[in-house]
């Protein structure tokens, strides 16, 4: 969990991204979950999760009119902006 600095502030154990691109009907996402404890220059693709992970760590249902449980359950299969979809819906 998070840990209470010296200052009073809190820090949290992880940060998250979730990213999606959206063009026209197709989407793509990308999402990622950064613990605090990482070691230095870890590959960005391998912090990759699918925002279901996101989503019962932090308690929040991101997305709740917008993305069916499908589309919250995948994880791209590699970092963008290379040509082609990640994980596209119709």
């Amino acid at each position: 969990g998070a840990k209470q600095l010296e200052t009073g502030a809190w820090l949290p154990s992880a940060c998250y991204k979730i990213v999606i691109d959206m063009r026209g009907a197709a989407w793509r996402v990308m999402a990622f979950l950064m613990e605090q404890e990482i070691p230095p220059y870890t590959r960005l693709r391998s912090r990759m999760v699918s925002i279901d992970e996101i989503e019962e760590r932090t308690g929040i249902d991101f997305f709740p009119q917008v993305l069916d449980e499908a589309f919250e359950e995948e994880v791209a299969s590699r970092l963008w902006p290379i040509r082609g979809p990640l994980v596209w819906f119709r």
